[in-house]
């Protein structure tokens, strides 16, 4: 799956518990578990906060994904773990390229400017 040249303005909050599913938050994608994690995200750009205090895998952009190549970030990250201003984690042979996070990255573990873990 290919996500292209769009962006968000709104403020991403969550802390649902109840169901027991605390992961993966982000500005341009919430989840990408459905496609096998195989996702690439083109030319995107993230202007809203993201609020998700008590997940892992919390990023700007997105939770976790393969590619991510020209992507902003200017919002705010909280998240509890694997948080970071373009993406909580890369995924096995991931690349990233030509990305640039300008938001505060805020979380308890594995927290990073760029991606989480």
């Amino acid at each position: 799956m290919e996500i292209r040249n769009c962006s968000n303005f709104g403020e991403i909050q969550t802390n649902e518990t109840q169901s027991g599913y605390t992961h993966d938050a982000g500005g341009i994608l919430g989840k990408e578990d459905m496609y096998s994690g195989d996702v690439s995200i083109y030319n995107c750009c993230n202007f809203g906060d993201i609020k998700a205090e008590l997940y892992s895998d919390v990023g700007g952009i997105c939770p976790k994904a393969k590619r991510v190549t020209g992507c902003y970030n200017y919002g705010n990250v909280l998240g509890n773990e694997l948080v970071g201003g373009i993406a909580g984690s890369i995924k096995e042979d991931g690349s990233f390229k030509n990305w640039y996070n300008f938001g505060e990255v805020k979380g308890y573990d594995n927290i990073g400017g760029i991606v989480g873990n």
